[in-house]
């Protein structure tokens, strides 16, 4: 059933519905074909194709801001001056940006993502816009499923990765999240420079930690920089070590992670 923006409803008949469409209140734009047997039979509607509201209003804005950029180009031209810069807008700016006081994440999800998919292109260009968008689909996605900050998401896989889905280090360590090989299959992913993949396995073993580090220490904070270090260097480093490991790129990936989720979070 669906209800339409005029408060009325809808029944739409469809195959193959996409699985966030499925069982939730969700804003969508579709796409439907209605039709009726003769001119006072019941409207019949099928469904076509679907997208989030989300999603849509991203591309929307997308497509203002650039004629607006256009319109400035424009305008320079015409004055012969030079434009003024503006400083680019902070797309985590406001209820989970840069304010005196953090505040929680309490924006809906259709509403966060196209939020995290802004920042994510800006620190990526490289990648599309529905590359950036299925990036942040997944950082809120599995944050929510795992119960994990979807800004300390955030600002692991930033420092991890640079937002960049192909990314590999010196020591084998693939996409977003940085998985090692025997990581990435011990959890049964086929293809760590997957997105959706990827995301999955960070979001998982970062709940791990937490719950692991939770149940040793009893307070929120240590056990957040404990999970931190055993992301970067091994749950067996941080127990040999009883504490954050002696190791200088373990201490300043915490330091780095921290300092951008301070930030995302508002702090």
């Amino acid at each position: 059933m669906l209800e339409t923006t005029n408060g009325g409803t809808e029944i739409v008949d469809a195959n193959g519905v996409p699985d966030w469409l499925q069982g939730n209140e969700v804003p969508a734009r579709l796409i439907v074909r209605a039709t009726r047997s003769h001119e006072t039979a019941q409207l019949q509607c099928n469904l076509i194709a679907a997208a989030p509201e989300g999603k849509i209003k991203a591309i929307e804005n997308l497509e203002a801001e650039k004629a607006a950029a256009r319109r400035r180009l424009e305008g320079s031209k015409v004055s012969r001056g030079t434009p003024a810069k503006t400083n680019p807008s902070n797309p985590l700016y406001g209820p989970i940006g840069k304010t005196k006081t953090p505040r929680s994440w309490s924006l809906p999800a259709h509403e966060v993502t196209p939020i995290y998919a802004g920042f994510i292109k800006g620190r990526n260009s490289r990648l599309t816009d529905g590359e950036a968008y299925r990036i942040a689909e997944g950082i809120v996605g599995f944050s929510l499923k795992y119960g994990v900050d979807a800004r300390l998401i955030m600002a692991m896989v930033l420092v991890e990765s640079g937002f960049n889905p192909a990314a590999r280090s010196h020591a084998g360590a693939m996409g977003l999240g940085q998985l090692m090989p025997g990581t990435a299959a011990g959890m049964g992913i086929g293809n760590p420079y997957d997105s959706m993949e990827n995301l999955y396995g960070c979001v998982r073993i970062v709940r791990g930690h937490l719950d692991k580090y939770g149940k040793q220490t009893g307070d929120a904070f240590q056990s957040l920089i404990l999970a931190l270090a055993a992301y970067n260097s091994g749950s067996g480093t941080v127990r040999r070590y009883g504490g954050v490991p002696p190791y200088k790129e373990t201490q300043r990936y915490v330091q780095k992670v921290m300092g951008w989720y301070k930030a995302l979070s508002g702090a």
